[in-house]
């Protein structure tokens, strides 16, 4: 099912310009040699897409010039207002990589807002648990509503 009659193609396409138009602030910064074009791999998925193009429309989240994502999910920093514990491009050597499993995680963090109704105060990504120092980065999505969720359509 695709919402606002988009076809999955759309929304596959509406992200990756997304995430070009990201990638590009970080080429210019980084120089030429950089290729133009990011690659994404794997392809998105026509609903991972979609909510991630929702969840930036809808400022769930957003992305800086440099490729972090910011968002009240997200743990505050320490050191400054800026986030910089979820970066969705990761150098390696001379060339920029898209860090895959962070969109699929921003997109659900919005399909979890926008589909199943559960408030962002209710979420939080990469939580800490200082009772389980063993647990660093074993959690990526914590939800802190006992309830059930549906999604909204069919409530």
């Amino acid at each position: 099912m695709q919402s606002a009659g988009r076809t999955g193609e759309e929304w596959i396409a509406e992200a990756q310009a997304r995430l070009q138009e990201r990638y590009g602030c970080l080429r210019c910064a980084g120089g030429p040699r950089l290729v133009p074009t990011i690659v994404i791999h794997p392809t998105l998925d026509p609903q991972e897409a979609e909510y991630f193009v929702r969840g930036l429309d809808n400022e769930i989240f957003s992305i800086d010039d440099e490729g972090y994502v910011q968002s009240t999910v997200l743990p505050p920093s320490r050191k400054s207002t800026r986030k910089k514990i979820l970066s969705l491009f990761w150098r390696h050597g001379e060339q920029f990589r898209l860090f895959r499993e962070g969109v699929c995680q921003i997109s659900t963090v919005a399909a979890l807002t926008l589909k199943y109704g559960c408030p962002l105060d209710q979420i939080q990504m990469e939580p800490t648990f200082p009772s389980r120092p063993d647990l660093p980065g074993a959690v990526d999505i914590l939800l802190k509503s006992h309830k059930a969720l549906t999604p909204l359509s069919s409530r």
